[in-house]
């Protein structure tokens, strides 16, 4: 589980390194074709959509992929690619 400030650990990356080895067939850049990506150091929550601000209810824990040329940014289910982040399903901790 990250850290309490959301920083994946070091044992996360590598299961993220290992997750798209295995996963990522055509690891190319859509907008600039670059093969260079950088993970990102922490993962991140988006809130659902709501006319009110609420921090409880369904989560979708994220980790970010970004290219090294055009700065795209790739967001990937946590939950999918193995890191639970203290969560072990959609909606529930």
């Amino acid at each position: 589980m990250p850290d309490v400030n959301g920083v994946l650990t070091q044992e996360e990356r590598a299961k993220v390194d290992i997750w798209f080895k295995k996963n990522w067939v055509n690891k190319k850049c859509p907008i600039c074709g670059s093969l260079q990506f950088t993970l990102a150091d922490h993962m991140i929550m988006p809130m659902i959509y709501s006319q009110y601000l609420s921090i409880n209810g369904v989560q979708y824990p994220q980790i970010m992929i970004i290219c090294q040329r055009c700065g795209i940014t790739l967001h990937f289910d946590a939950i999918a690619v193995g890191i639970d982040g203290g969560i072990t399903s959609h909606g529930q901790e």
